[in-house]
């Protein structure tokens, strides 16, 4: 609700969720703060950028970079772990989306070459989803992006997931 948005702003949630993500290692604990930012700032450039200058962005591009190297060593870690990076994503296309100095903060991050990683068909539905997302949101009307990706390597696997969507449907 915009009014629940709009009260939880005023009253300085930002802070707290963007520690959280930087202090935390729980994944259900860092899904949700990611979700809940994500949720803020959907659609509105203020909270958008008071993510990004309270270092809520650059938070979720580290959370990024951690989650999408570890390798889990049960099923269950694994599936953990693609939650909380389908969550990072959301939360990161929200935050960037129609935000142009959003998307240079994440790029300037180091936030591509993590994101491309998790372009890949051995993963999850929902988390290959939100990533790609995520890609449209920071490419959309943004050329320097779309170069990053290039220069990252991301057209392949991008699309290789064309090819993926068709096996499923199949």
């Amino acid at each position: 609700q915009v009014e629940n948005r709009t009260e939880a702003f005023d009253l300085g949630v930002i802070q707290p969720l963007v520690n959280i993500l930087a202090n935390d290692n729980n994944h259900v604990v860092l899904q949700n703060a990611a979700q809940s930012i994500g949720n803020l700032a959907d659609d509105n450039s203020q909270y958008q950028n008071a993510v990004r200058e309270q270092q809520g962005l650059l938070r979720l591009v580290e959370l990024f970079n951690k989650w999408s190297r570890e390798s889990p060593d049960t099923a269950e870690s694994e599936r953990a772990r693609q939650e909380l990076l389908a969550k990072v994503c959301f939360a990161c296309w929200l935050i960037c989306e129609r935000n142009e100095v959003n998307q240079k903060a994440f790029r300037d991050a180091g936030g591509m070459p993590a994101l491309v990683k998790v372009l890949n068909p051995k993963y999850d539905a929902v988390l290959l989803e939100m990533a790609a997302g995520c890609i449209c949101a920071l490419c959309e009307s943004f050329d320097s992006n779309k170069v990053a990706v290039r220069e990252c390597e991301g057209l392949k696997p991008l699309i290789e997931l064309l090819e993926y969507g068709a096996i499923l449907q199949s």
